[in-house]
């Protein structure tokens, strides 16, 4: 690196310019952000379980008529009022959708059904094509 200095007798366009930037301390403080926040964003997510408080909410109109999904505590799983067997769920859901996929799809569970089982028949429904799916729960004020 040099330094020029005017002498007053010299002229200066017989120098070259230095226009560089020295960005090694830049990438040096980069760097250590980056560290430090691959240490922190894996301590802000928790895995502490929690049972989540009811909501209270104001019920929206639902527009046309919804298909209700719903699945017991023993396991049966039921489209609007009919028994449907898991195996032949998909086959029975395209079969009330249709062609018709935006159609609106309320999932009820019983509160003691796995999660898994909520996630296996949540799965079900959009393998076939349905992505409007909303989980229906009981609002604070009827328990």
């Amino acid at each position: 690196m040099a330094i020029i200095i005017n002498s007053g007798n010299k002229n200066l366009q017989n120098f070259p310019v230095m226009s560089e930037i020295n960005v090694t301390p830049f990438i040096d403080v980069m760097l250590v952000l980056l560290i430090i926040f691959m240490v922190v964003a894996p301590l802000s997510t928790t895995n502490v379980t929690v049972k989540l408080p009811s909501i209270e909410k104001k019920i929206e109109p639902v527009t046309g008529s919804p298909l209700t999904v719903t699945i017991k505590e023993n396991g049966d799983v039921y489209i609007m009022d009919e028994k449907i067997a898991m195996s032949d769920f998909s086959n029975a859901l395209i079969k009330e959708v249709g062609v018709k996929k935006d159609k609106q799809v309320f999932l009820r569970a019983d509160k003691n059904v796995n999660y898994g089982e909520i996630m296996t028949l949540m799965n079900s429904i959009q393998k076939v094509g349905v992505n409007n799916v909303a989980l229906v729960a009981m609002d604070s004020g009827n328990e």
